[in-house]
């Protein structure tokens, strides 16, 4: 080798290393952090977190684990928001591929990908498992259109699904099921539904806003403008639900463009048309709060946008008590590396 094609040979073998280091570092430095949690929860036994900006999910079975010694289970999934099981299958929701992930368990604490079924609407976005009827529910968030899947010898198949037009196109990031009732909650709505045998009969709709106006009180018993862009509905034991928002849009007749803390409490569904008994619980968040769970005997409720935390809260009797707020973890706003991890899939 001539000396110019060894001097060659050097330069470009030490560029090489030096992307690698810098990959590697960058690696370390964004899997120590959460970037825009939507989800944490627990399925049999174990402890997972959607890190959607950081196209990951983790998991691990000591919650006080720091976030650095969490187990990866896919960090080459698109901007993912949800996860569920039937302790045989994992699903998890692919948002920015407009697909959903299969995964299965194997040996004490390990998981591999099984299946990738692609082609589920667009955007799909939050997933669940129904265990009366052993099925798998799936929501595509931009084109409103449901799916039910069912596990035929190992595979997931899908064996329903359905367009919700009476959401009318709008952005729909969450259902929830309670009481045989689903409640598809959109960015301008609350569509309540009865379902069985997946055939759904429309109960109501009640809209965030009532008139044109946008007044903050609304005269015609629509929702609030600042429920604008709800996130969740959630149920608690005591009969209580838990809304949270991404932004409240109008408050006191004010633009309000980028108020992302938004978070309500009320008696019923009904109470929140009504706006009657509304407590709002804004104060107790930075970011926004996104998927609410339960486990532990604790409320446990993400926040991401501007602010990656996670909070839980005690439960007492069946309610929430705000007041034990506890942050387990808080990673303020986003660095550079983990700009850098968002950017390479779409979100």
């Amino acid at each position: 080798m001539y000396r110019r094609d060894f001097i060659k040979f050097i330069f470009a073998s030490s560029l090489f290393l030096s992307k690698r280091k810098n990959i590697a570092n960058s690696a370390e430095k964004y899997s120590s952090r959460l970037y825009t949690p939507t989800m944490i929860t627990k399925l049999f036994g174990l402890y997972f977190i959607i890190d959607c900006w950081h196209h990951r999910v983790i998991y691990t079975d000591n919650i006080n684990n720091k976030i650095s010694s969490w187990k990866v289970l896919d960090e080459k999934i698109f901007g993912p928001h949800s996860i569920t099981s039937d302790g045989n299958l994992f699903l998890v929701d692919n948002t920015g591929n407009n697909s959903l992930r299969i995964y299965k368990k194997i040996g004490k604490d390990n998981f591999e990908i099984i299946q990738n079924i692609n082609g589920l609407g667009i955007r799909p976005h939050r997933v669940h498992y129904d265990q009366k009827q052993n099925v798998f529910f799936l929501l595509s968030s931009n084109d409103q259109t449901f799916f039910v899947l069912k596990e035929k010898n190992g595979i997931l198949e899908i064996i329903y699904q359905r367009k919700i037009k009476e959401i009318n196109n709008v952005y729909s990031r969450s259902f929830t099921i309670n009481n045989d009732k689903i409640y598809f909650v959109t960015d301008n709505s609350i569509v309540v539904a009865t379902y069985k045998d997946f055939n759904f009969s429309i109960l109501s709709s009640i809209p965030i806003y009532g008139n044109s106006t946008f007044d903050s009180i609304s005269k015609n018993g629509a929702l609030n403008g600042n429920y604008r862009g709800s996130n969740d509905l959630f149920f608690l034991d005591s009969g209580k639900i838990i809304l949270t928002c991404s932004s409240g849009l109008f408050e006191f007749n004010k633009f309000i463009p980028k108020q992302y803390n938004k978070a309500y409490i009320a008696n019923s569904v009904e109470d929140l048309a009504n706006k009657n008994n509304i407590i709002d619980i804004s104060n107790f968040f930075i970011g926004m709060p996104y998927y609410v769970t339960k486990f532990d005997n604790h409320i446990w409720i993400p926040e991401n946008t501007n602010r990656s935390r996670i909070c839980k809260y005690k439960l007492i009797n069946g309610d929430i008590d705000f007041s034990t707020q506890e942050v387990v973890f808080d990673f303020h706003g986003p660095t550079n590396f983990d700009l850098e991890r968002k950017n390479i899939y779409p979100t």
